[in-house]
């Protein structure tokens, strides 16, 4: 397929004319340098392109499954009617019936709070969580005019819960 440089002639898709130079000795570049850059900067932009949008579509698949997760999670908790602790799991004890002040309760009060102290250690690390907590359930009686005069009085609680209980954690004293 021989044809003089500069004719009009129609070549297939693909192929080469063999009288065209591929070097271009007025510009020192072969002829096809430009258009194989052109070409690999316009990959390289498309291959972006398709990473920004799959990251994209991602972002939204996993937005979209967290937000099923929680709500099924939500749907599971409100039917199963368990509480959870602080670290997310059942609450292995149940929280205290209130105390009023009566002293023949205070043992089965210390003992419920005692069973909600071991099954979450770490909600009752401190001393002072501890009798906030066991301050928050002394409802009616004398207890809670004791537990209000304690918080209004003592500026300071207790450093131990051992001394919390030893002034009988709010019991009515018989004498």
């Amino acid at each position: 397929m021989s044809h003089m440089p500069g004719e009009n002639s129609t070549l297939p898709t693909g192929a080469v004319d063999e009288d065209t130079p591929m070097y271009n000795p007025t510009n020192g570049q072969h002829a096809n340098v430009t258009s194989s850059t052109e070409a690999h900067s316009n990959f390289e932009a498309a291959v972006f392109q398709e990473l920004v949008e799959s990251r994209r579509l991602q972002t939204q698949l996993m937005e979209m499954m967290l937000g099923q997760f929680q709500a099924t999670s939500a749907q599971t908790t409100a039917h199963s009617g368990t509480e959870t602790h602080s670290s997310g799991h059942k609450k292995l004890a149940a929280d205290p019936q209130p105390f009023d002040g009566t002293t023949g309760k205070l043992e089965e009060f210390l003992s419920d709070l005692t069973l909600c102290f071991m099954a979450d250690p770490d909600k009752f690390r401190l001393p002072h969580t501890k009798i906030i907590y066991a301050l928050s359930y002394m409802k009616g009686g004398s207890a809670h005019p004791w537990a209000t005069n304690v918080l209004k009085e003592k500026k300071d609680l207790w450093p131990t819960w051992e001394e919390f209980e030893g002034e009988g954690g709010g019991a009515e004293r018989v004498e």
